[in-house]
C-alpha cells in the first residue's frame, strides 16, 4: 500500500451472471491513533496579583504535525487558542491553567499547571515548615530554613503547637532539650528536669543524660542489664507476640492457636557458648488449656531446629518437651499425675555439652530431676525463656521473674 488505502466491504454473488444479494450489518471502522504530545514552558508556580505570566506550549502529532496553533487555554475563567497564552488574574487564589488540543482523527491530549496568585509575596512558606514568611520574618526565624535553631523541631510546630521557642534549643532552660522533651512527653514550656517521672531515684535530666528511659523505673543509669534481650517467634502458628523487661523479671505474650504437632512460642534469649544453666520462676500463666512457659535451649531459631524444653503446662505440671536432631521427631517426658504442679514454680534447666537436664522445684534451693535428653547443638546455642498461649489466636499472657543464667 503505497499510500491511503481503501477499506470497506466486498461482495461476489459467484452466480452466472444473475443477480444475488447479500446483507452485512454492525460495519465498525476502528483507526489506531496516536495521541499529539504537548509540552509546556513558562510554569512558574507562585504570581504576585498584577502581574501577568507567559505561558508558551508546543504540540506535535504523529499523522497531523506540528498543531500547536490549535492549542485552546483556559484558566478556569478566560480561554484563548494558539501557541501561547498571557495570564493575567483578578484575584488571588489558586488557579489550574490547562492548555488542549485535539488531531484529526479525535486524539486529544491536556497539559495542565498550577499556579498561586498572591497579593504579597511574605504569604508564601518558603521552607515549608508551617509559617509564612511575615510571619517568620516577626519571629526572627529565617525563612529558608525550616528548623532555625537546629532542635529538631520545625519552626512551625514549635510555634503552633508545642507553644516552644523556635529560636532556643532549650525553651524552659532545664537541661532536656525541646525535642527530648517532646519525645517524652514533658511541657517545654515548664522547668521539669529535677522531677522523677518512673520514680526511680533517679531525675529526669540524669536519665536524659545517660540515655535512660525516664518513664521505666527498672531502667536507670547502673541499673542491670537483663539477660535477654532479644526475641523471635518459632514455629508455624504465625504468633505474634512480645515481651517486656524489667531487670531479669519478663512478660511475655503470645496469640498462638495450638502447640500440637509444632512447637510454636515467643522465645526470648541470649546465646550460650559454652555448658551452663539456666533458672527461672514461672509466677503465672494465662491462657488456654496446655499454655505452656518455661526455659529453652534450641540450636536455631528455626522452627525444625533441635531442642529442649523445660516446662510448665497450666493444668498439667512440668514436663521436658525435645528434639534430639534437626527436624526430627518431637518427643514428650512428662507425667502428669505424678508431677502435677501449678504456678509459681521454678524452673531449671542444665547444660553439658549437648546433654540437657530438666528440673523443677518450690522454693529453687531442692530440685526434682525430670529428666535428661540428647540434643544436637553444633555451635552456640540460644537459650531463654518460652511461652505458648495455645488460646486460639487471642492474646495470652506469662510472667517469669528471678531469670539467672549462670556459667562456669
Amino acid at each position: 500500500i503505497t499510500g491511503d488505502a481503501y477499506i470497506g466491504l466486498g461482495f461476489n454473488a459467484n452466480n452466472g451472471g444473475l443477480d444475488a444479494t447479500t446483507q452485512l450489518n454492525d460495519f465498525a471502522l476502528t483507526v489506531n491513533n496516536d495521541v499529539p504530545v504537548v509540552t509546556l514552558a513558562g510554569t512558574a508556580n507562585v504570581l504576585l496579583l498584577g502581574e501577568t505570566l507567559s505561558y508558551t506550549a508546543s504540540a506535535i502529532d504523529s499523522e497531523d504535525g506540528d498543531i500547536s496553533a490549535s492549542l485552546e487555554w483556559s484558566d478556569g475563567t478566560n480561554a484563548a487558542v494558539g501557541a501561547a497564552f498571557d495570564f493575567t488574574p483578578v484575584a488571588a487564589g489558586d488557579y489550574l491553567i490547562t492548555a488542549t488540543v485535539a488531531d484529526s482523527l479525535g486524539g486529544v491530549a491536556v497539559e495542565a499547571t498550577s499556579v498561586l496568585v498572591v497579593t504579597d509575596l511574605g504569604e508564601l512558606d518558603d521552607d515549608n515548615d508551617g509559617l509564612s514568611n511575615n510571619e517568620e520574618g516577626a519571629l526572627g526565624t529565617d525563612p529558608a530554613i525550616a528548623d532555625t535553631d537546629g532542635d529538631g523541631l520545625s519552626d512551625g510546630d514549635e510555634v503552633n503547637i508545642h507553644g516552644s521557642d523556635p529560636l532556643l534549643v532549650d525553651t524552659d532552660g532545664d537541661g532536656l532539650p525541646d525535642a527530648y522533651e517532646v519525645q517524652e512527653g514533658f511541657d517545654l514550656t515548664v522547668a521539669d528536669s529535677s522531677d522523677d517521672t518512673d520514680l526511680d531515684t533517679v531525675s529526669n535530666l540524669d536519665e536524659y543524660l545517660a540515655g535512660t528511659n525516664p518513664h521505666d523505673p527498672y531502667d536507670y543509669p547502673g541499673s542491670p542489664t537483663p539477660f535477654l534481650q532479644s526475641s523471635a517467634v518459632i514455629g508455624l502458628g504465625g504468633d505474634t507476640g512480645s515481651f517486656i523487661s524489667q531487670i531479669n523479671n519478663y512478660s511475655l505474650t503470645s496469640d498462638s492457636v495450638s502447640i500440637d504437632g509444632e512447637i510454636d512460642v515467643q522465645f526470648v534469649y541470649t546465646t550460650l557458648a559454652t555448658d551452663g544453666e539456666a533458672i527461672v520462676n514461672v509466677s503465672s500463666l494465662d491462657g488456654g488449656s496446655f499454655t505452656r512457659g518455661g526455659l529453652m535451649i534450641r540450636d536455631t531459631l528455626d522452627a525444625d531446629s533441635s531442642y529442649a524444653f523445660v516446662a510448665l503446662t497450666e493444668g498439667k505440671g512440668t514436663g521436658l518437651f525435645s528434639v534430639a536432631t534437626t527436624a526430627g521427631e518431637r518427643v514428650e517426658h512428662n507425667d502428669w499425675n505424678a508431677w502435677y504442679v501449678d504456678e509459681p514454680y521454678w524452673l531449671r534447666l542444665v547444660r553439658s555439652s549437648n546433654t540437657i537436664t530438666g528440673y523443677y522445684s518450690e522454693d529453687a534451693v531442692s530440685w526434682t530431676e525430670i529428666t535428661t535428653v540428647t540434643v544436637s547443638i553444633t555451635g552456640d546455642a540460644y537459650i531463654g525463656i518460652g511461652f505458648n498461649g495455645n488460646n486460639g489466636g487471642s492474646d495470652a499472657t506469662a510472667q517469669f521473674n528471678e531469670f539467672d543464667l549462670i556459667t562456669p
